[in-house]
């Protein structure tokens, strides 16, 4: 059996294929709260909804811990580190849910955000293998999922071309631009970002509904605030947390509301403390209430989303040029969301899965049978830079130096091994003191860290460490293996040549530039020998593969250059 888990920020969701039927493997629930609370009294870790009700003295609660992977994994609750905690959520996983409803597996597969760099994606897997007690754990990004399980039910109208995912999550927004071709079954991953939980989500929504809405009507009717750090969410303890998070579940249950009605009416017995709250909703008043939150949305997609799509050629003039914009994640559904969407996004059609909640499920469950047959190919654009340290050629100790690896615009099979440099062991990289051994350091760098000064995070993003004794080559070879989430050394080149296909790297480019090919083949001022050349280039491209990147992006600089001649 084949089990797919939907890791979301705030909610988990778990499911499976039977007979080609899609199973919630949650029930009744359809969701976990991804959330875990630290009793120091007990030296307990508690997770899901029993956590949401825990209210006892000293109780430490964390939300959206999942965030904690990228962006500070050494971070602790109590004795518990963030290892600790992934491990013992999924055992409750396990226990709660999967070995009570579906016994024995065999694989499963997880959602990963495309923005996880090698050490956060590891410690996933690894979590997940030792809690399950599988070796056979696949990530696949999160869009990638959420246009499988769209396709999946929507067999008839299946979504091709380009496409942006916008994924409004209870915890974080994430965009995503996607480019799917059923003529080569493959679906390239240009790019993933995620504007912050703070600034809009579900729960920031939900926070905006408390605030600016239920907390104003409550002091009406009963003369006195909600308590700040309450509404805010932080520093809170024992009966604040509780009632925090039940004030944030009733916020969630207006949101829902609305967006189904013009307008709501709300009688809710003991809102706080002993106090109820009765009131009249018009949609109207909803949304303009709701306009600074709104705000956050429209700003970041026109500066950044934009930004980002202009780059990668999906905007032009100010303008998205797109297929289809797939709206997901449970916050879409908000009151507003949808126009909002359409007025800063005109053109594409603004596509709404059926089951919309189960979405990234679906895709999950069905991975492996998908992913592992010539069915459906993944590729990605990985959003990382690769730095190895060297000695410093003009002082003491050692500085990091880019490698030319080309993550800007390399397609890359998310389950493939690729080379991306070849360090000479005879040179100012190898910082062995011994010249029969052999060290190396290299990092991480996420691209939006590259305005800094990169020396400074020497020692934080380290996702590979080589400290051999006996060294013999001359070359060493560095692979970047997405498939397990790490950075690799080789040293038996020729073994590791067979495992990497070079040919396949670049067919969605091919299927760009045999595109290109045909247009250009329309215009009547076009050069003879220009069209034979790109003719001849492309037949030879498509049957010799390469051993070597750099001839890959020669070739892929000169057909730009044919093109713009």
């Amino acid at each position: 059996m084949h089990l797919g888990i939907d890791f979301g920020t705030s909610y988990t969701k778990l499911g499976y294929m039977d007979q080609g039927n899609f199973i919630n493997l949650v029930g009744e629930e359809n969701q976990i709260p991804t959330l875990v609370v630290y009793l120091p009294s007990r030296e307990k870790l508690f997770f899901g909804k029993m956590a949401m009700r825990l209210n006892q003295p000293g109780a430490e609660e964390v939300r959206f811990f999942k965030l904690e992977m990228k962006r500070n994994p050494d971070f602790r609750l109590g004795p518990f580190t963030l290892n600790d905690i992934l491990r013992e959520y999924f055992n409750y996983l396990r226990d709660e849910y999967v070995e009570v409803w579906l016994g024995e597996l065999e694989s499963i597969t997880v959602s990963v955000p495309n923005y996880f760099g090698l050490k956060p994606r590891k410690m996933l897997l690894e979590a997940v293998r030792q809690s399950f007690g599988l070796s056979e754990v696949y990530l696949l990004p999160e869009p990638v999922a959420a246009l499988l399980g769209y396709n999946a039910i929507h067999a008839q109208e299946q979504l091709e071309g380009d496409i942006l995912c916008v994924d409004i999550g209870g915890g974080t927004t994430d965009f995503s631009f996607l480019s799917m071709t059923h003529k080569h079954n493959e679906i390239v991953m240009e790019s993933q970002f995620q504007i912050g939980h703070d600034a809009f989500s579900g729960s920031e929504l939900d926070r905006g509904v408390l605030r600016f809405i239920l907390n104003p009507l409550f002091k009406m009717q009963h003369g006195y605030d909600i308590p700040a750090p309450i509404i805010s969410e932080k520093n809170l303890q024992g009966e604040e947390r509780y009632w925090s998070n039940r004030l944030m579940v009733t916020a969630e249950q207006v949101k829902v509301a609305i967006g189904r009605q013009s307008s709501a009416y709300f009688n809710i017995p003991g809102f706080y403390q002993q106090d109820s709250l009765v009131f009249d909703l018009p949609a109207e008043l909803f949304m303009a209430q709701l306009e600074p939150v709104f705000t956050r949305l429209k700003n970041y997609i026109n500066e950044r989303v934009r930004e980002k799509g202009e780059l990668l050629g999906f905007s032009r003039e100010g303008r998205f040029i797109l297929d289809y914009l797939l709206l997901l994640g449970g916050a879409s559904q908000t009151r507003g969301v949808n126009q909002l969407i359409a007025d800063i996004c005109p053109g594409p059609e603004i596509i709404h899965p059926q089951d919309l909640s189960f979405n990234v499920v679906r895709g999950l469950s069905q991975w492996k049978q998908a992913g592992s047959s010539s069915f459906l190919r993944v590729k990605t654009i990985y959003p990382f830079n690769f730095f190895i340290e060297k000695w410093n050629p003009v002082g003491t100790g050692t500085i990091l130096e880019k490698l030319p690896f080309d993550t800007e615009n390399l397609e890359l099979d998310i389950n493939g091994r690729h080379k991306i440099f070849t360090v000479p062991v005879a040179s100012p990289y190898n910082l062995a003191t011994n010249t029969n051994s052999l060290k190396l350091r290299v990092h991480e760098l996420d691209s939006v860290d590259l305005q800094a000064q990169v020396e400074q995070f020497m020692g934080q993003d380290l996702i590979l460490q080589v400290d051999d004794e006996e060294i013999k080559q001359d070359l060493v070879d560095l692979y970047l293996n997405l498939g397990a989430s790490t950075m690799e050394v080789g040293k038996d080149n020729n073994k590791l040549n067979s495992a990497v296909n070079e040919k396949q790297l670049f067919p969605n480019l091919l299927s760009h530039q045999e595109t290109a090919l045909d247009l250009i083949r329309l215009y009547p001022d076009t050069n003879p020998r220009l069209l034979q050349d790109f003719e001849e280039y492309l037949d030879q491209f498509s049957s010799q593969p390469s051993s070597d990147y750099s001839v890959l992006l020669m070739y892929k600089l000169l057909a730009f250059l044919q093109l713009m001649g």
